[in-house]
């Protein structure tokens, strides 16, 4: 059996990613999934109420009321569907992902690294190598914000290791080397960024930066 996960951004990319082996359990009170059914009835739910506002707060799109009460509604569903399938990174990465638009960042950087440390190993299935791109991308981000620029560099270089031609990806790391006075790199990526996306403000931003100081 196979699980659907939304990635990239929940937008463009419809993942299918190996459904592991379940154990069922009752653990925190959590449990009230009985059957892969309704466990695919549940993702579904989910997935219509935390698409929308994640797409939102990773554009930069102030939360509505409802769009934070549907969240943490989506999170609570997450939760069951972790405590139905606890050997599945997919949901875990859900989890974080809802987590980081809520701004529970303790809890959402445990169920990154969970996702990551959980996820098929060595895997060439392209579903699993672009979620685990997207958790190391949202990792890098989050340290950059946090002006933590030897971690997001790391984990940023990563994720486009396994997915190159991201625009988003390219120009997030662009970032990171011109604070961390890599220009010249700075400007490859960011020609590559704006190659795939024009309209990329990140790219365009570091664009005239990088032609003010001569690169």
């Amino acid at each position: 059996m196979k699980l659907w996960l939304p990635v990239g951004l929940f937008v463009a990319v419809a993942a299918w990613m190996v459904f592991a082996a379940h154990s069922p359990s009752d653990k925190q009170g959590l449990y009230t999934i009985q059957n892969d059914v309704q466990f695919n009835e549940v993702l579904g739910k989910v997935r219509d109420l935390i698409q929308q506002p994640i797409v939102n707060f990773d554009s930069g799109v102030k939360l509505t009321d409802q769009q934070v009460k549907d969240l943490k509604e989506g999170e609570t569903l997450i939760k069951q569907m972790v405590a139905y399938a606890p050997a599945n990174f997919g949901p875990y990465v859900m989890l974080a992902k809802t987590q980081r638009a809520l701004g529970e960042m303790d809890q959402a950087l445990r169920n990154y690294q969970q996702a990551l440390d959980m996820a098929p190993k060595d895997s060439n299935e392209p579903s699993v190598v672009i979620t685990i791109a997207e958790v190391k991308f949202d990792l890098g981000s989050y340290y950059y914000e946090r002006s933590e620029y030897d971690k997001a560099d790391k984990l940023v270089d990563e994720a486009i290791g396994a997915v190159p031609d991201n625009a988003k990806y390219l120009s997030t790391s662009a970032a990171i080397k011109s604070q961390i006075g890599k220009p010249n790199e700075a400007r490859t990526l960011v020609d590559r960024a704006l190659k795939l996306n024009p309209n990329d403000a990140t790219a365009k931003s570091l664009d005239v930066e990088l032609k003010r100081i001569g690169h």
